[in-house]
């Protein structure tokens, strides 16, 4: 086809337009397109060759150094050198000759300073060996600070490094056999960081979530050995991120299967108390899988107004003592944890405030999914989500790394929908997400609350026989919701 300015060229085909790892689904726009992707990286790749080749030139033997083989600074900006474990220490990182070096020491050092968070610490040292992670590591990187500075040319950067990452990745699991091997870390730590990527420049929540469903596909297909190598701070970070996902989407968490729990499992030592984190999760554990029960149900009465059907399902016996078993378990949680009290908190890796803000989300869900007579008031749901709001802008104060930014949005929006339609509580907390999407640089810090519309679930009424009428209109196309008491986050 002939443009209207007469010239026929063959259109360009962008390096960016490859932008899922599950391969071409019906749903991607870009069709699986890596035709531009291939040639940039084969041109890279000579350049590096060409480079390779002139340091095995001996200096004497150069007669004319102006004859010599040379790159192109944009050349050398992209051939990166791969991180070496003992330069990725917790008080040192070195930046090396490269600008991605530079890059991805300022992101490790933002992400998880020292004194929270260590999960980056050893992915960063697997990279050395493998270049799909170190990619991921890039990208983010660049993405980060794209944002951080509005530099569109470090943004485009950040989407070359990004598609080339999904594409080994997604080569790496399409490998005969692969599902026959021993579970592979690295494609996790890729994994995590690509989640990571997208977390920060959220753009399209339908790439989101099938980026997300294509991990977890991997992860339920994969032959979990015994012998993973995942350093306990990786593993709860991971299980946090899934949690937290998988409780805003409505769907059981990845590493909530019982092979994984088996797989992943570390002998504890006994002189070493476990983190406040990592004994939460074994409580989230349980209530994600109760939030899914509950949205299955509820969504089957939507469709079908089956009332009662709904009734019997929430009558279960099991279901109420599961339920009072996960509220007994973060009623004990805060009680022995929430002794940090003022702005000079003294925070250390086994006594966590934000994982008490996390218990105070969980609770709000598993209060509203709860029909009882003797469930939580309204007037006490608000009061917890007030008093969450209150830590979440503490926090937001006293933090500085991303991990912690992208956990505390999360727990705003439960927060958000405990709120009556009008309170003034719903207002302060998008000033709060407004905040964090600035501080942090996070943007899906600007679309959590309606990237997934809030589903319809049990009325509040006191009797459990009357309280499962549904609203049809509970839920729009647009992503808003106008109805507050009769919703799951």
């Amino acid at each position: 086809m002939t443009p209207p300015n007469g010239n026929s060229k063959r259109q360009r085909l962008s390096c960016t337009d490859a932008c899922c790892f599950q391969g071409a689904p019906d749903k991607c726009k870009y069709a699986g397109n890596i035709q531009g992707l291939t040639q940039a990286e084969e041109i890279r790749r000579l350049r590096k060759k060409l480079a390779s080749l002139e340091a095995r030139i001996p200096p004497t033997d150069r007669s004319d150094d102006s004859k010599s083989l040379t790159l192109s600074p944009e050349a050398q900006s992209c051939i990166c050198q791969k991180l070496s474990a003992a330069s990725l220490t917790e008080s040192h990182v070195s930046a090396g000759p490269s600008i991605q070096h530079a890059l991805v020491s300022s992101f490790i050092a933002n992400a998880c300073p020292s004194g929270h968070h260590q999960w980056i610490w050893p992915v960063a040292q697997a990279s050395g060996d493998s270049l799909m992670l170190w990619r991921a590591l890039t990208a983010t990187s660049y993405a980060d600070q794209a944002l951080a500075t509005g530099d569109h040319a470090m943004y485009m950067e950040a989407q070359y490094h990004y598609t080339y990452a999904v594409t080994q990745l997604r080569n790496h699991l399409q490998k005969p056999g692969h599902a026959t091997k021993t579970f592979d870390t690295k494609s996790l730590y890729t994994m995590v960081v690509l989640e990571f990527y997208e977390t920060i420049d959220f753009r399209d929540r339908q790439r989101w979530s099938m980026h997300i469903d294509g991990a977890g596909a991997f992860l339920q297909d994969a032959n979990l050995g015994p012998g993973n190598d995942i350093p306990p701070a990786v593993l709860d970070f991971i299980r946090l991120m899934d949690i937290t996902i998988s409780c805003v989407r409505k769907q059981k968490g990845y590493f909530t299967h019982s092979r994984w729990r088996q797989a992943t499992a570390s002998p504890l030592d006994p002189s070493r108390p476990r983190s406040s984190i990592a004994e939460l999760l074994d409580v989230l554990d349980r209530a994600t899988g109760l939030i899914e029960k509950a949205h299955i149900a509820s969504d089957a009465a939507a469709r079908t107004q089956k009332v009662e059907e709904m009734d019997d399902e929430y009558r279960r016996a099991d279901f109420w003592a599961e339920l009072d078993g996960v509220e007994k378990d973060m009623i004990r949680f805060i009680e022995t944890n929430d002794h940090l009290k003022g702005q000079q908190a003294v925070l250390t890796q086994h006594v966590d405030e934000l994982s008490i803000v996390i218990a105070c989300a969980f609770r709000l869900i598993m209060s509203r999914i709860d029909t009882r007579p003797w469930r939580p008031s309204e007037k006490e749901r608000v009061d917890l989500a007030a008093l969450l709001v209150k830590r979440v802008v503490r926090l937001t104060n006293e933090r500085s790394d991303k991990t912690s930014g992208v956990i505390l949005l999360f727990t705003l929006r439960p927060a958000f929908f405990t709120f009556p339609e009008h309170h003034p509580g719903r207002q302060l907390t998008k000033h709060i997400l407004a905040n964090l999407s600035q501080k942090f640089r996070l943007q899906v810090a600007n679309n959590v609350i309606d990237m997934f519309p809030p589903v319809v679930t049990p009325d509040s009424s006191p009797s459990p026989q009357s309280s499962h009428s549904t609203h049809s209109n509970g839920r729009e196309m647009d992503g808003s919701v106008d109805v507050v008491s009769t919703t799951v986050y």
